[in-house]
């Protein structure tokens, strides 16, 4: 149910995208695809958002773009492309650098790449995710009313939940660690970098 990443995007060959530099961050998932020509681009872009720019707002100093870039890689965007117009300052050594070090996705685009194809395949994407994410809650709705319907005890209730995610769940109490029920019959390994723990407010009954 993931969106596309950077690198899921490069690779759609008819956009004719390359990595300047940050190509180790080529995993970011994409959000969204937001154009934005201004100097300051961190005040209108946030976590997600891939910059689509023709360059007009990139200083000529490399120093300066280290600064430039360094302070949109902030914003948690998960990258910059660059459809560099006539005139515009070349990237610089340090740029690139700097997108390297922060691991940060640079591409390079032909200016007559017409951006809004690019934020058509994103918002697809997107849109696509979503649906699947909808369908998928729906089906573990329908499972576990089935499981209520049916006065199934809650280790039975789990088994529902666990088989339709594809994991194995155990229900502790806080306090005492102590398991309450486990999907599989018996308590997890929760020492594994797999397992994940996730607090449910509410009162034993």
């Amino acid at each position: 149910m993931a969106t596309i990443t950077v690198d899921g995007l490069v690779s759609v060959r008819s956009l004719g995208l390359s990595y300047l530099a940050g190509a180790e961050g080529g995993g970011r998932p994409i959000t969204w695809a937001h154009t934005c020509d201004v100097p300051e681009p961190w005040y209108w872009v946030g976590p997600g958002d891939l910059v689509m720019t023709t360059g007009a707002g990139l200083p000529a100093d490399p120093r300066e773009q280290v600064d430039w870039l360094t302070s949109l890689a902030m914003t948690r965007a998960c990258g910059l492309m660059i459809g560099a117009r006539p005139g515009t300052p070349a990237v610089s050594a340090a740029m690139r650098d700097t997108a390297d070090a922060l691991r940060f996705p640079l591409l390079d685009a032909d200016f007559e790449l017409e951006f809004a194809s690019v934020a058509h395949i994103v918002i697809e994407s997107v849109l696509r995710s979503e649906r699947e994410r909808i369908v998928e809650i729906r089906r573990l709705y329908d499972a576990y009313g089935q499981a209520l319907r049916t006065r199934a005890e809650l280790p039975e209730r789990l088994r529902v939940v666990a088989g339709n995610l594809g994991w194995e769940l155990e229900l502790r109490d806080a306090p005492s660690g102590q398991v309450l029920a486990a999907s599989a019959g018996a308590a997890l390994d929760t020492d594994t970098e797999v397992a994940r723990s996730v607090p449910i407010p509410g009162a034993r009954s």
